[in-house]
């Protein structure tokens, strides 16, 4: 296996973890005024689940790593996706992912009087001549699911992107960028996260976390753990951090 898709699935599998998942999105929502958090119960696979009143089963795009359906109190509110990065990019990314979401939640949607049609190709989404019968036979009043993406950054370089489109032509004219689109990119990055709010973390992030953001610095990981690193974590966690450079860890025994 190519060294880079061994990372990329160790990654999958620790972030795709329920638990691991809600904490990256209520640290992001941190800020939210009715105090509302990701319970881990109240994620649900995408696969084979109707999402949209009189829909389809929703077909899951596989552009992103992670995708969760947000559901608390039986109530669809949200699909949490994470896409996992190891290079900087241009905002506006993660922004196409969404869309290509939304469009395959529009084309599971069918009533009595309109059926979509289904304008896939494997586990493609085809946009071309089809798009316009998607968007033309939505039914009116179709409430769609919001798609909330984070990037969450893996890479050994200093993100140096900017977070918004729109920082990308800081001298042009005001009226213009009014008539513009202002992609964004919502990161998730250790490196960024001050020492102080670890212990906002409740399940193993609390302890990936810093180990991934100083994994090149090792006296100051050994001074935050006090020269003693966690002993014993779970497979997804071990796994992980051997991936990105850290070998000897042993995973806790089940």
């Amino acid at each position: 296996m190519d060294p880079m898709n061994k990372v990329k699935q160790a990654a999958r599998q620790f972030f795709g973890r329920r638990d691991v998942c809600a904490e990256v999105f209520n640290y992001t929502f941190a800020e939210r005024e009715d105090g509302r958090l990701v319970a881990p119960e109240d994620l649900y696979s995408l696969e084979g689940r109707r999402i949209l009143e009189g829909g389809d089963p929703f077909h899951v795009p596989g552009e992103r790593d992670v995708m969760w359906l947000w559901q608390p109190e039986g109530q669809p509110e949200a699909i949490l996706a994470l896409h996992l990065a190891y290079e900087p990019f241009v905002p506006g990314l993660t922004t196409l992912l969404d869309a290509l979401t939304y469009f395959d939640e529009i084309a599971t949607v069918s009533t009595e009087k309109a059926r979509l049609p289904k304008v896939r190709k494997g586990d493609e989404i085809i946009i071309g001549d089809d798009l316009d019968a998607i968007l033309d036979g939505c039914p009116k009043g179709v409430k769609l699911v919001p798609v909330c993406t984070v990037t969450v950054y893996l890479g050994e370089t200093e993100w140096d992107m900017p977070l918004n489109s729109q920082a990308l032509y800081p001298d042009q004219d005001h009226d213009i960028l009014r008539l513009t689109s202002n992609y964004k990119t919502i990161l998730f990055d250790p490196a960024g996260i001050q020492d102080a709010a670890w212990g906002h973390f409740q399940s193993e992030l609390r302890s990936v976390l810093p180990m991934l953001k100083y994994r090149s610095n090792l006296k100051a990981l050994e001074a935050y753990f006090g020269g003693e690193r966690p002993d014993t974590l779970s497979p997804e966690a071990a796994a992980l951090l051997q991936a990105h450079g850290y070998p000897n860890l042993a995973p806790e025994k089940g």
